[in-house]
């Protein structure tokens, strides 16, 4: 039985290469999984409290825009300011309640989309939805435009999914 193990074993890496004895190198993720990669660190950057994280994920230019419940940021200094509000609102928690859903764009532009839960110290838990455009940059991908809408119930219960 050990015989046939190794034979096994020898064979495989004869004809898959070393990857196999060594570990697999990593896949390259395709341009949806590296966009849904980025909305996480966004996700994860606020979660932190990390103003600085947040903010570097979106392209740095003037045009670049967060959206929000009646609010409009425009460029990285107002972005980063919003993130910086966040970040001193207390702690907060934001949930992913659905898979991100991505729509290219072409090659070096994309569309994320999904359904979230907030929670913020001192106030009711909400849960909303947020749209973020994303293009390629020397970066890697980066948030150029963001929306997020919030339903917030005054009773503190939200509403079904």
């Amino acid at each position: 039985m050990t015989f046939r193990l190794s034979r096994r074993v020898l064979i495989a890496c004869l004809v898959t290469g070393p990857s196999l004895v060594l570990g697999s190198p990593t896949r390259a993720q395709t341009p949806a999984g590296e966009v849904r990669a980025e909305v996480r660190r966004l996700i994860e950057a606020v979660n932190r409290r990390d103003a600085a994280a947040a903010a570097a994920l979106y392209l740095d230019r003037p045009s670049t825009a967060t959206l929000g419940d009646g609010r409009i940021a425009r460029g990285p200094a107002d972005v980063r300011r919003v993130f910086d509000e966040i970040a001193r609102a207390g702690p907060v928690r934001i949930e992913i309640v659905d898979s991100i859903t991505v729509v290219p764009l072409g090659a070096d532009a994309a569309l994320a989309y999904f359904a979230y839960r907030w929670s913020l110290e001192a106030q009711p838990p909400a849960q909303g939805a947020m749209t973020a455009v994303l293009a390629r940059s020397a970066a890697g991908w980066r948030i150029v435009h963001d929306h997020t809408s919030t339903l917030r119930d005054p009773t503190g219960v939200l509403p079904a999914a």
